[in-house]
């Protein structure tokens, strides 16, 4: 993760023998199953919307939603927006903007922690995951490895702390290391902490907010940012057309309201 190299390309399956331990016994493949490094995707995706012509307002937090007319007027740090629509996408965070609109969310936060790792000769030519969640391993093209864990970092999205917890990043790498042996010999480079949004039944928060006409949410997906583009399609499409083409019935945010 330490490069700026091309980071968009798995190896092909097969050209390497994967170093599992023998601890694992089986496995399932998913093979629309991807990743792609965020520090590739990131810049891509804003270059995109600006050639799109979208007109994108950084390091400006929101203050408050209340209505205007037949739509919306979002008050933020820097003045006020009116809109006709608008999209809550703000990950962990989405809870607190969809309060703006008085629409109260039980959304948990997870403070998890990941990883990188100094290149190591190639040993995983997929995503890798446990069946518990406990686990995500991904090597990129500079040969540089990503550890995600199911044991939590420090912090809270109320006071905005998050930190690294030594303790339970060794249990993160110890999992990781005994599952690819490859990992034992090979040096951790840096670690962080981030939030993570979650719904209680883990499932995604998507569809229109109750009794707010416009306003939609598409949050807590805990699938990765590479859903992005398919969730921000299908929201486009359920906000344009009033109907979505994939069953989303299931993710319906009013199983999240907050009960008085």
């Amino acid at each position: 993760m330490g490069s700026r190299r091309n980071c968009s390309k798995a190896l092909p399956f097969g050209t390497t023998r994967p170093g599992w331990a023998r601890p694992v016994m089986s496995a399932a493949l998913c093979a629309k199953d991807g990743y792609f490094s965020p520090l590739e995707a990131g810049p891509a995706l804003i270059d995109l919307a600006l050639a799109a012509r979208v007109n994108m307002q950084a390091d400006t937090p929101v203050t408050g939603i209340a209505p205007a007319g037949a739509g919306w007027c979002v008050e933020t740090s820097v003045g006020s927006v009116r809109c006709r629509d608008i999209a809550i996408t703000a990950g962990a965070w989405s809870g607190q903007v969809s309060a703006f609109c008085g629409v109260g969310l039980r959304i948990f936060v997870d403070v998890n922690m990941l990883a990188a790792t100094e290149p190591f000769a190639p040993a995983l030519d997929r995503v890798a995951t446990h069946i518990g969640g406990s686990l995500s391993l991904k090597q990129f093209d500079n040969e540089t490895c990503l550890i995600d864990g199911g044991w939590q970092g420090k912090g809270s999205l109320r006071d905005g702390t998050r930190s690294v917890d030594g303790g339970n990043l060794l249990q993160n790498l110890g999992f990781a290391a005994k599952t690819v042996p490859a990992l034992r010999e090979t040096r951790v480079t840096r670690a962080w902490a981030v939030y993570e949004g979650i719904a209680a039944d883990s499932l995604p928060l998507f569809g229109a907010l109750p009794n707010r006409p416009g306003i939609f949410i598409s949050a807590c997906a805990r699938g990765g940012f590479l859903l992005s583009p398919a969730l921000g399609c299908h929201l486009a499409e359920l906000m344009v057309e009033g109907r979505c083409s994939v069953p989303i019935a299931a993710y319906d945010p009013v199983r999240a309201l907050r009960r008085a």
